[in-house]
């Protein structure tokens, strides 16, 4: 006898459910235990509404529409030819489908989603569409979009963190390559264990007794899939700015070796460090201890101390945001060059069409603030979940992969977004301008915020694509536009909202 897939989804959760106690960090956010959880919680939900959800969804996008033709016919410059792809789409959606196969309406979704993220790429870089009918235009966008990815989750849940506990080499091989590359037969691995963390790379934690090596270390690893493409997001650029940054006296961790050419390992590319003292400050949105205005302090002399090392020319060309260029040219033009180039790459790479995505890459583009001084070097990811700490000092900041040249604003909205709630901000404030020099406004740090949440939608758009395409098989990839990239598209349009307010 066969079961109908939502009696059996159904039945899997309840007894998962038993399962959750027993298993090793089942209650820590993003562990996988709570990715299975989220996994089984959105098959069930698809199969228990079947056509009626995306149904659903192309009435409200057809809704949606319609709203999006009426700002444009009402700004008096924009042509009919520009109109007339959402008008199309429009009564497209509204046009009664007999395709009854699920598979099948949501690949003609996903299409309809090409066809109307074109149409505002071409409104985006229309001289005829006024600033104001754009901004309009994705407030609606940005609206529709996290509700609609939201609603996949039916009461959605917020995760805080990834874990990445699998890995595809254990203890013995890498004790076995220790020894190869070493030459040394006698060399014991004593430890060697996965963490949990980020979207973007695999940190294993190892100890090793022998005369090459003597102590404990961490290995920052590349996955096997292709991901982003710009920033340091391979280990071979990061290993280059974290030695240089090492070098220059900033508390970064120092960097043994790198090996691209591992042939008796497989998987990504890797560099060896030293482990450095100290335990994390917290997860990417909260703290790991109360927040005294000493630790206010060392967040904010972190952050005035990477911003004020000198260029680091030594690393040349190293990628088209760290370059030569890029240290000799404006703040104001360097920040163009560096959003543009997301917006490319993100065109440009496979990508789940985002209308939201497309028109915030306009606002961004129309408002990139003009500031006085040079750029300066970012971490691009800086905050408690990436600092090491020893009795509230920085020991250590770690993760490198988004350093790159830019505002310092840009490095403080970041903060902002996630643990910003947490600090007294003005004196975070206080401390970093005394140490830095650099006086930001209120504005600017508003519209680094949006480019934050903007840049984590497009980063976890990307790499959540490489799931659904099969060239990725890292689980918690699945969960990331129903839970993080609606929060980030809710979050930049409220931003928006307030900054143009």
């Amino acid at each position: 006898m066969l079961f109908p897939a939502v009696h059996k989804l159904a039945a899997i959760q309840k007894e998962f459910a038993r399962i959750i106690p027993n298993l090793p960090d089942a209650h820590q956010a993003g562990s996988p235990a709570q990715v299975i959880e989220a996994c089984l919680k959105m098959l069930y939900w698809r199969e228990h509404q079947n056509l009626a959800f995306i149904e659903k969804q192309e009435a409200t996008l057809a809704a949606t529409l319609n709203d999006a033709v009426v700002l444009l016919n009402n700004d008096g410059r924009v042509s009919a030819a520009l109109v007339q792809p959402f008008e199309q789409l429009r009564k497209a959606l509204l046009h009664h489908n007999e395709e009854r196969c699920l598979s099948a309406r949501e690949e003609q979704w996903r299409q309809n989603l090409v066809t109307l993220e074109q149409a505002l790429v071409a409104v985006a870089a229309a001289d005829e569409v006024s600033e104001a009918t754009r901004h309009s235009l994705a407030g609606i966008m940005g609206r529709w979009e996290a509700k609609d990815l939201q609603e996949h989750m039916n009461t959605p849940d917020r995760m805080e963190e990834s874990d990445t506990s699998a890995t595809d080499i254990d203890t013995d091989q890498w004790q076995s390559y220790l020894r190869e590359r070493f030459s040394e037969a006698d060399l014991i691995v004593t430890e060697f264990k996965s963490l949990s963390g980020g979207f973007g790379k695999q940190t294993i934690l190892f100890s090793a007794s022998g005369k090459a090596l003597d102590g404990d270390y961490v290995i920052r690893r590349d996955y096997t899939s292709d991901g982003l493409e710009n920033d340091c997001h391979t280990v071979d650029k990061e290993y280059a700015v974290i030695r240089a940054v090492h070098a220059s006296g900033f508390p970064a961790p120092d960097a043994l070796w790198l090996d691209t050419d591992h042939p008796q390992l497989p998987g990504g590319d890797f560099i060896v460090m030293r482990r450095s003292p100290g335990e994390t400050g917290g997860t990417v949105f909260s703290s790991h201890q109360a927040v005294s205005e000493k630790l206010v302090d060392t967040l904010a002399l972190a952050c005035a101390q990477l911003h004020s090392l000198p260029p680091l020319t030594s690393l040349g060309n190293l990628t088209s945001s760290i370059c030569l260029k890029s240290w000799q040219n404006s703040t104001q033009e360097v920040v163009h060059e560096y959003i543009d180039e997301w917006y490319r790459m993100y065109l440009s790479s496979d990508h789940t069409p985002s209308p939201a995505l497309a028109c915030l890459y306009g606002w961004l583009l129309d408002n990139i603030p003009q500031v006085d001084g040079n750029p300066v070097l970012l971490h691009g990811d800086i905050g408690f979940q990436n600092m090491l700490l020893v009795k509230g000092d920085l020991s250590c900041l770690v993760d490198w992969e988004f350093v790159h040249v830019g505002d310092p604003a840009e490095d403080l909205a970041y903060i902002k977004n996630t643990v910003g709630h947490l600090l007294d901000w003005d004196r975070f404030m206080t401390s970093y301008t005394r140490e830095s020099g650099f006086d930001i406004d209120e504005k600017r740090l508003r519209y680094f915020q949006i480019w934050g949440q903007v840049r984590n939608a497009t980063a976890a758009n990307i790499m959540s694509t490489l799931f659904a395409r099969g060239e990725a098989e890292e689980l918690k990839l699945a969960v990331l536009p129903f839970t993080y990239i609606s929060q980030f598209i809710d979050a930049a349009q409220q931003l928006i909202e307030q900054y143009e307010h």
